[in-house]
């Protein structure tokens, strides 16, 4: 029976102005209290209690509240307590609240609500604690993904549930530690672990937002690094329905996570599609809202980001950028290979309302509602909270979490277990109860999705490079030839080389020899000019006899005067012997002359061989160098000659494959459009 659309805004009058109307076989009571309320708790219970849930601000001592709240709750009473970022309550007792949401600073405040459920909506509650293994998660060498799963399954498989799960009939209600960043390796492990077919809601408990410490309880004992999950067998007659709320617009713009760290919940890199590159996050996001980087949080305030499971946006939240490492960390785990599109914000009165109203066609008024609101929705939509009537005639409760879980982790979302009693005169239909084998499977799915994206990127990366390779075929096959074609050239290097280095030894050769011979001939000038000295001092000799000569005459002519008539005769010979020594004295002196010009002759010469010599030897020496270095390039090239040898085989190979990959390429292309 379909019912007719109302204005929200007359809703919300109608709801303000109209009573409460608490069924008289009532199952459900709800509380919102202070500590010192909570005395005769379960005297204002108007049933024998088979459930009660619980959410207690981080501010007030959480063993000690849950402890009092169970002893006043004695019996076979089951209890799920969790610590919140901010309490919702709609209706303490039969009085209606003004405002859902509890106005004190989120992870503040001193209150408690309650739901407390009737023993008579259940057939079987049962509360099993799971060890989520993440005392490690922070640490810089941690268990792998795979590690925590599996290990999570193996505490799964302990559990031995004494009825059939049965998905019309029975509903796991998850809370986890806030802190424990685990929420989708529980949720891989229960879908691996084949043994829960049903759905799984809930939230991961809160806190002060210095996010130091979040605590969960069975009533028992408080854990951490834990998950509580609270199995619900409905009796007949009951049954439960799933409502999801996200004020979020999907816009045309997505992103593939290329690099990222799904246990430290940080992304590096988005793959560039067209260019085909990784680009890191921070960078890709500030060239897409045009901002610098120290802008980006400020540009990212109406925004967030969301994947698509089963066609529905699952929201994944941004929790830091990290300017200096360039990384962004987020509220949820993010795979490589995943695609998170751009989500802008809209109204969350309005859109919370509508949704409303369209989950509840086709079914008999609620009973009940436990609410697991994402903390950021408070924090993001402050201005909106007053404005939210939806829930103000249903008794419930809920807290603000640091994730909520439907199927598997999400953001910035509602999501409410909501209860109803059969009305035989109104239909019952409920999306995620009805569709459950494709929600189920969707899920399920998701886990092992997320490697085959990767696989489909590695593919695309495959295809990209099968083009490009094919189309630098032809290059490949020039480079080859001209491989080959150097190898030919390199031989006729090799052999022109040794040619000149021939050449070059036997123009040393020749030179070497000029060397030896004209250092013969500077040893013969060397000895002309001693023996020329030598001859030089003769005449230096011969010149002091004649001189000698010329002084005798000259003194027997003294003589000869002296003696007259008698020593005329001496006078002449001694004329004649001064007359010799005269002549003697000039030849001597042109000859020495002669003799002095030979030996300046002589010396220039010597000189010039010397500088000659010198010469020689610079060209001797030269010439061995460039021996050398021939003689080096040569022995180069034969080394290189023989690399391009020993490389045509395996040229010959290179040829063969690339006339494989262009199979290979024809083969993908039939595959692909197969």
């Amino acid at each position: 029976m379909k019912q007719e659309t109302v204005p929200v805004i007359d809703q919300i009058a109608n709801m303000e102005q109209a009573s409460v109307k608490i069924a008289s076989d009532q199952y459900i009571a709800t509380f919102s209290l202070s500590p010192d309320e909570i005395s005769s708790l379960g005297a204002r219970i108007p049933f024998d209690t088979g459930l009660l849930v619980g959410f207690v601000s981080q501010d007030l001592p959480f063993d000690e509240i849950t402890t009092r709240i169970k002893n006043e709750l004695p019996g076979q009473c089951k209890f799920l307590f969790g610590t919140t970022a901010g309490e919702l309550c709609s209706i303490h007792e039969d009085q209606s609240l003004s405002e859902l949401y509890s106005k004190s600073t989120p992870g503040e405040g001193r209150h408690i609500v309650l739901m407390a459920l009737s023993s008579m909506i259940f057939d079987d509650v049962r509360v099993e604690a799971v060890p989520l293994f993440s005392e490690d998660i922070a640490a810089d060498r941690s268990k792998t993904a795979a590690e925590r799963v599996k290990l999570i399954e193996a505490e799964l498989q302990k559990i031995q549930l004494p009825f059939k799960v049965n998905f019309q009939d029975t509903l796991g209600m998850t809370l986890i530690d806030g802190l424990s960043s685990s929420e989708n390796f529980l949720m891989e492990a229960i879908y691996a672990s084949r043994k829960f077919p049903c759905l799984f809601a809930g939230g991961s408990a809160g806190g002060k937002l210095d996010f130091q410490d979040t605590f969960i309880s069975d009533g028992h004992k408080t854990y951490r690094h834990h998950a509580l999950l609270v199995f619900l067998k409905l009796k007949p007659g009951f049954r439960f329905g799933i409502f999801k709320s996200q004020n979020f617009k999907k816009l045309g713009k997505s992103f593939v996570v290329s690099a990222a760290n799904p246990v430290k919940r940080e992304v590096f890199e988005f793959l560039d599609r067209e260019a085909l590159e990784n680009v890191n996050i921070i960078d890709s996001l500030c060239d897409y809202f045009k901002c610098r980087p120290e802008d980006l949080q400020d540009r990212l305030m109406s925004y967030s980001f969301g994947l698509e499971v089963n066609d529905e946006i699952y929201v994944r939240s941004i929790m830091n950028i990290d300017l200096e490492r360039k990384v962004i960390s987020f509220y949820c785990d993010v795979s490589p290979g995943e695609e998170l599109f751009i989500l802008e914000r809209t109204d969350l009165a309005s859109v919370t309302e509508n949704e409303f109203q369209e989950f509840i066609k086709d079914k008999p008024e609620p009973i009940g509602a436990i609410l697991n609101d994402c903390i950021l929705r408070r924090v993001f939509n402050e201005s909106s909270l007053p404005h939210v009537h939806t829930f103000s005639d249903i008794p419930s409760i809920g807290f603000s979490t640091f994730g909520e879980i439907l199927g598997v982790n999400i953001n910035q979302t509602l999501t409410a277990i909501v209860l109803f009693k059969d009305d035989p005169g109104r239909d019952f239909t409920d999306d995620y109860v009805d569709d459950f084998v494709n929600k189920y499977a969707g899920f399920k799915d998701y886990f092992k999705s997320r490697r085959e994206r990767v696989l489909a990127n590695v593919n695309l990366l495959m295809e990209a490079t099968l083009d490009r390779v094919s189309r630098n075929l032809p290059v490949m096959t020039a480079l080859v030839d001209a491989l080959i074609d150097a190898s030919k050239a390199t031989n006729q290097v090799r052999n022109s080389l040794g040619r000149v280095q021939e050449t070059v030894e036997s123009y040393a050769s020749q030179v070497g020899a000029s060397q030896d011979q004209n250092s013969l001939l500077a040893s013969s000038v060397g000895s002309l000019t001693t023996n020329v000295a030598h001859i030089e001092s003769i005449l230096r000799a011969l010149g002091d006899i004649a001189d000698r000569t010329n002084l005798l005459a000259l003194n027997a002519s003294i003589e000869a005067a002296r003696a007259g008539e008698h020593g005329r005769g001496f006078s002449v010979v001694a004329e004649e012997v001064g007359k010799l020594a005269d002549k003697t004295q000039v030849s001597l002196n042109e000859t020495k002359d002669t003799i002095s010009g030979v030996i300046a002759g002589v010396k220039r010469i010597s000189e010039s061989m010397e500088n000659s010599n010198h010469v020689l030897n610079q060209i001797v020496t030269g010439s061995t160098d460039l021996a050398g270095l021939v003689q080096n390039l040569s022995g180069q090239t034969v080394q290189a000659t023989s690399i391009l040898e020993a490389q045509a085989d395996r040229l010959d190979k290179m040829r063969e494959e690339i006339a494989t990959i262009e199979k290979y390429k024809d083969a993908y292309q039939m595959l692909v459009r197969t």
